[in-house]
């Protein structure tokens, strides 16, 4: 937190020794800018998100990468970028360019430097002349004189060749560049924000693959470095949420969802080797192959390591399946068995010991029954096509199959679904809408046939 003192006290005693206590900054008392002033040192020194949207969350360590570009912000020195790939390298860059003071119009203009051939890499950075080279038909203007009096972003900088370095360099300590083809060159006021993801450091140090002396300029402004995402997990429920909209925004007729738990939770504990990039084609993707959907279940992620199955990843629980291998009299255990087991319970008055307390253990196990059996009908009527690959849970089949009775309506099914899950001990009713079938049969049925409130006694 930073730490700022007021005092009416004679500035060269009191700054002296907070400052050895980590005073960030001193303010007399009654000095009419002291207001603005501790304004700035909030904006340079405080932990603060990013309240455009630019850059989303608010971890630690993303919080001190925000710092530290707001910093580095009030200076046209270079900046150096460093994170794994998918961190949010061009966002932060952008972030960085939009907390420069009086910044304006000024332009900003990002170079994927990783998309550029050694061919292309000095006519894109420099521009090129008419008939410079095959191909060069007409004049081009190059990206640093486009960024001329803002920022230019070059991401992957590792691959830059050696003759780019070179004229690179130039432009830092000169303010020039010349276009490929050219005699004269062209003054230009540019602060370059680069980012990589290797080990340019490594390079420099050696004199192999990388000048020493531009990598210096590089970073005279400072070195960011942005968190993984596997380090930053708090913040993937806001990237979640910022990414489902996103793409229902661009996905014509997708229904606005809400994000189960369970998925959500299976998203945390995913490790995200290609951090916020992955994140965002994940929920992208269940987003384009699920659009009528209302809630984002387990089953429409498709993560590295993992598997689908129909109605996604709802392999049988062991609360709502038989054991293998359960027999009755040497046979394979089947339901209609349980109907036999049932006649031959033997309730002895004469034994009350034998069954006292067992009502809630019964109960409980009427309910893993009804439970199995429900969750086994919405599996054999669920439907899987085009639009719905991961497979849709349909209480209306499901219940008509559950009950043999074809006249059944949709609301009568909903209204038994809801009377089994209402008939459940409580605990019993968390296990099953633990389960992503029962749960989303459960939530369908509510919206088809709501609870009704219950109506007051008037006198």
């Amino acid at each position: 937190l930073p730490v700022v003192i007021l005092s009416s006290m004679p500035r060269d005693g009191v700054s002296q020794q907070f400052s050895r206590l980590g005073a960030l900054g001193f303010l007399p008392r009654g000095e009419p800018n002291s207001p603005a002033v501790l304004r700035d040192y909030l904006w340079r020194h405080g932990l603060l998100a990013d309240t455009s949207g630019t850059v989303i969350g608010r971890s630690r360590g993303l919080l001190l990468a925000l710092r530290a570009a707001r910093r580095a912000a009030v200076s046209r020195k270079g900046v150096l970028l460093r994170g794994d790939t998918g961190t949010g390298k061009e966002l932060l860059a952008r972030y960085l360019h939009n907390q420069t003071p009086e910044i304006g119009d000024a332009p900003y203009v990002p170079v994927d430097s990783g998309a550029l051939t050694p061919s292309l890499y000095a006519s894109e950075l420099f521009g090129h002349r008419r008939g410079a080279f095959t191909g060069a038909t007409a004049d081009r203007t190059g990206r640093i004189v486009q960024a001329d009096g803002g920022d230019l972003f070059l991401d992957e900088i590792g691959n830059m060749p050696d003759d780019v370095q070179t004229g690179l360099l130039r432009a830092i300590d000169q303010k020039e560049v010349t276009p490929v083809g050219a005699q004269a060159s062209q003054h230009v006021d540019v602060r370059f924000i680069t980012a990589t993801n290797v080990d340019i450091e490594g390079r420099a140090a050696t004199g192999h693959g990388f000048r020493a002396d531009l990598y210096y300029r590089l970073r005279e402004g400072g070195v960011i470095h942005l968190p993984p995402l596997r380090d930053r997990k708090e913040d993937i429920p806001l990237l979640v949420e910022e990414f489902v909209r996103n793409a229902e925004a661009v996905t014509v007729g997708t229904m606005q969802r809400s994000v189960d738990p369970q998925a959500l939770e299976v998203l945390v504990q995913h490790d995200w080797p290609g951090n916020i990039r992955e994140l965002r084609d994940a929920v992208f993707r269940a987003v384009n192959e699920n659009p009528d959907v209302e809630y984002l279940v387990p089953g429409h992620l498709a993560l590295a390591g993992t598997t689908a199955s129909p109605l996604g990843d709802l392999a049988p629980t062991p609360e709502f399946m038989c054991k293998k291998g359960a027999t009755l009299d040497g046979e394979p255990l089947k339901l209609t068995d349980l109907f036999e087991l049932a006649r031959r319970i033997d309730v002895d008055t004469a034994n009350v010991a034998s069954w006292i307390g067992c009502w809630t253990a019964l109960q409980e196990a009427h309910a893993e029954i009804a439970a199995r059996l429900l969750r086994a009908s919405l599996l054999a009527t669920c439907r899987v096509d085009v639009k719905s690959p991961e497979g849709e849970v349909r209480i209306h089949p499901a219940t008509r199959l559950l009950t043999g009775d074809a006249t059944l309506t949709a609301s009568q099914g909903a209204d038994l679904i809801k009377r089994i899950f209402s008939a459940m001990p409580a605990s019993a009713r968390e296990r099953a809408l633990a389960d992503p079938v029962l749960r989303c049969a459960y939530d369908v049925s509510l919206r088809l046939r709501p609870r009704r409130a219950k109506r007051g006694r008037t006198s």
